[in-house]
């Protein structure tokens, strides 16, 4: 069969999934980003997303989890457990933890 069409879905330049976007580096790059996450998944003033308060307090369940668990193993470049968001229940935890593997 002939291909038509194909279609894909649109991937912002500072999207969770943007491959050829700067890779995050830093525990700051890293805690911004998924600061980021939080505010547009959830429809906040990023200034109001606290990263000491644990991602359950802003409604991440074990689907939005995975999801940005994904999505910051595609950023980053790092193999990281879908459990990860669970087992660091707090951006800067996240943050911290992924760039000390560095």
């Amino acid at each position: 069969l002939r291909v038509l069409a194909e279609w894909r879905a649109p991937v912002a330049a500072d999207g969770p999934v943007a491959m050829d976007a700067e890779r995050l580096a830093t525990a700051t790059d890293i805690e911004d980003w998924l600061v980021r996450q939080v505010a547009d998944r959830f429809e906040l003033d990023p200034d109001d997303v606290d990263v000491h308060l644990p991602f359950a307090y802003y409604g991440i369940d074990s689907v939005e989890s995975v999801a940005l668990a994904q999505a910051l193993s595609a950023r980053t470049g790092q193999a990281i457990p879908e459990t990860l968001l669970w087992d660091y229940p707090t951006i800067e935890a996240v943050a911290r933890r992924l760039a000390t593997e560095r």
